[in-house]
């Protein structure tokens, strides 16, 4: 077909026309996907004519002005009976088709000239979300919560109550339904489509979301009996304890919440048993899309919020995802309430009875902390968690069997969690009345040559290795941490926070002490926890000048650190290193704890403006986000996302916990991933103490 020759027009389906769908013309889709010829001459001689780009601007146009008609009904429909729960649908259904459309063809003009005479991708992205996902879904579950006061719009005779009508209550469970199917389909066809960026961040968001809020759809229709597709002669269904369907920031329920409301969800049969494994696959999916949101925006809070309460069965790594959704570069807005939700009388009282273990006891005090209530069992309570690991009859007699503490107490995961939660605690959960500022912490206040792998940290290494330099301070202070900040003037919980952190820190440090005699104690070893602790402390060490809280505590930091377990352990470990420029490069591979730098406002490991790093051979790079280099070759130890890192880690390190003999023990301690990581490990640990030492120790004693 000659450019002279008129295509024939194209009329939309006779279906579209009547219902008034939305429809974009297939010459202009046909136009901007077909391959175009290789380019032999200048550029402006293949430019897409004006008639095309005419045609598309149109295009987009319309579109852009049906949302906006579509829209203003969305918002102006009041949901008073099942009808207009059903126009809802259908406007909803036309709205999320036309923004689809809409984007595909933003996406293909975005790099055109004209492209600055559309509409802006970001703002119909945002609007995609607010109205057709949001508002819709919104309505929808207030009906649903609110079954007993749908009316219909007109009475119904004896004629009309046949075997095939549905109940107000059962045309809005499908309508709900077929609206989540329909939008989580519509946002993965995009996400699989989409070739911009953002667009790809937004549907990873919006498909977790979605997952999150079938996770409440689905506790409802458990609560209303398993009633999803049934028929019923009343007109009003009753819904026996239907449960409240929150607006806006829902709340997925565990298995224990569900119990205590009397839903025994592993006795299920029928439908209630369906609806389990349907719970269960969705649970799954909406912790995969949110960590591969967390896994592209590691600075947003509120995606940190949503892993938390998709982690509700697991006490630690809920409190874990709460603290970092408050340490984040944009921290979130509700977390701090949800925790107080969290840490409630009867949760609290739960985690403190006899047999609690010591995750359980960590997450008590951490409620102390972040209620600050309770504050007189606080002792008591960190009493109870250091005598766990005190060596009793039976673990002696299993160290003298196996070499090594067994059973584990932690495992390495909850190692990592523990050390973010207790730096949150310090912390004071990023508070605005908190004795230190989190925000003085922040990374871009840090200066270049005191960030780590600066040359100032290569040289702090170089003198920490040089033993005889070094003094130790062998007298430790009577009086606990806690007591002390308390004669300092420091806020109680500060100073409770401050005494958790140093026990900790001296129960970590005797047990990574034991690798000294034996390598099998290096599996599920507490050196993760110490290197996150370690950099945060470095953090406030470098803001002293700037705060006299920051000097406060950092003056009781350097005469209650066991200083002297933790240079030992630095200096003979089975794994050492040479000199310095050895430990800052093998410091630079990647290890699984830093999925939990990433995002974190304090992190001296990250930088947000170029930094010169120097390297190997006189090179120099730019630090980047984080400075680390991936092995060349495949690891067990390179994880996708820190959803991922959790999960298979901690399955690494249950499997390691479960092996009772030292045989066993000791072949997996000489598995070639694994000793590399432990090497890069006590590397990165090394760089850390000497910035920590340089700054906190050798002030402190000199």
């Amino acid at each position: 077909m000659t450019r002279t020759e008129a295509k024939p027009p194209v009329e939309p389906r006779a279906g579209h026309a009547r219902r008034g769908l939305l429809y974009v013309d297939p010459r202009i889709v046909e136009e901007n996907t077909a391959p175009r010829p290789r380019r032999t001459t200048p550029r402006a001689s293949v430019a897409p004519p004006r008639a095309q780009q005419k045609r598309t601007s149109g295009e987009v146009h319309r579109l852009n002005a049906e949302l906006q008609t579509i829209e203003h009904r969305l918002r102006s429909i009041e949901c008073t009976d099942d009808l207009c729960a059903l126009d809802l649908y259908h406007d909803q259904k036309l709205f999320m088709n036309g923004s689809l459309s809409l984007l595909e063809l933003l996406q293909q003009e975005n790099r055109t000239k004209h492209a600055r005479q559309l509409p802006e991708l970001h703002t119909v992205l945002t609007r995609t979300w607010k109205v057709g996902i949001e508002l819709a879904l919104d309505q929808l579950y207030d009906m649903l919560a609110h079954t007993d006061t749908v009316a219909t719009p007109r009475p119904l005779s004896h004629h009309d109550l046949g075997e095939d009508v549905m109940s107000p209550h059962c045309i809005l469970v499908e309508v709900v339904e077929c609206t989540l199917c329909n939008a989580y389909a519509l946002c993965a066809c995009l996400y699989e489509m989409s070739t911009e960026l953002r667009v790809r961040r937004a549907c990873v968001e919006w498909l977790g979301d979605l997952a999150c809020r079938q996770l409440a759809f689905l506790q409802f229709l458990h609560a209303s009996q398993g009633v999803r597709r049934g028929r019923s002669h009343r007109r009003h269904a009753s819904v026996p304890d239907e449960p409240e369907l929150a607006v806006g920031r829902y709340r997925v329920p565990d298995e224990a919440q569900l119990a205590i409301q009397g839903f025994d969800l592993s006795r299920t049969h029928g439908s209630r048993s369906a609806l389990r494994e349907e719970y269960d696959a969705w649970q799954t999916t909406a912790y995969l899309w949110y960590g591969m949101a967390t896994r592209d925006t590691p600075n947003e809070g509120h995606l940190y919020t949503s892993l938390a309460q998709l982690s509700s069965s697991d006490e630690l790594m809920a409190l874990y995802y709460f603290c970092k959704s408050l340490q984040v570069v944009h921290p979130s807005t509700d977390a701090r309430e949800l925790m107080q939700e969290y840490f409630s009388q009867a949760a609290q009282k739960h985690r403190t009875r006899s047999d609690a273990s010591v995750a359980e006891l960590v997450v008590y005090l951490h409620g102390v902390l972040a209620t600050r209530t309770d504050m007189d069992d606080a002792s008591h309570a960190l009493a109870r968690l250091a005598s766990h690991f005190h060596v009793q009859n039976a673990s002696e007699a299993a160290m003298a069997y196996s070499g090594t503490r067994y059973p584990h107490i932690l495992l390495e995961t909850q190692w990592m969690m523990i050390g973010l939660c207790t730096v949150a605690a310090l912390f004071e959960f990023g508070r605005a009345d908190a004795f230190v500022d989190i925000r003085l912490l922040a990374a871009y206040r840090t200066p270049s040559d005191a960030r780590l792998f600066s040359e100032k940290s290569l040289a702090s290494v170089t003198a920490l290795l040089e033993r005889d330099t070094v003094p130790i301070h062998e007298e430790r202070p009577e009086a606990s941490a806690c007591d002390a900040a308390l004669a300092a003037g420091v806020p109680p919980p500060t100073a409770h926070a401050l005494g958790l952190l140093v026990e900790l820190v001296q129960i970590a440090a005797a047990l990574q002490h034991e690798a000294l005699h034996n390598t099998v104690a290096h599996i599920n070893a507490p050196t993760a926890f110490l290197v996150l602790v370690f950099a945060a402390l470095h953090a406030l060490a470098l803001h002293v000048h700037e705060s006299d809280a920051a000097a406060t505590l950092c003056a009781i930091l350097r005469t209650h650190l066991p200083w002297k377990l933790l240079l030992e352990f630095g200096w003979t470990d089975v794994f050492p290193s040479d000199n310095g420029a050895d430990v800052a490069e093998i410091a630079r591979h990647v290890l699984p704890e830093d999925w939990c730098f990433k995002g974190i406002a304090w992190n001296t490991f990250h930088a947000t403006f170029p930094d010169s790093i120097p390297r190997r051979g006189g090179a120099s790079a730019q630090a980047a986000t984080p400075p680390t280099e991936v092995p060349s070759g495949k690891s067990a130890f390179t994880f996708s996302s820190e959803t991922n890192m959790f999960g298979d880690l901690g399955a690494m390190a249950r499997h390691f916990a479960s092996l009772k003999t030292h045989s066993y023990l000791s072949a997996y301690a000489q598995d070639p991933d694994l000793q590399q990581l432990l090497r890069v490990r006590h590397a990165r640990y090394l760089l850390l103490l000497a910035g920590l030492y340089t700054e906190l120790g050798q002030k402190g004693y000199t």
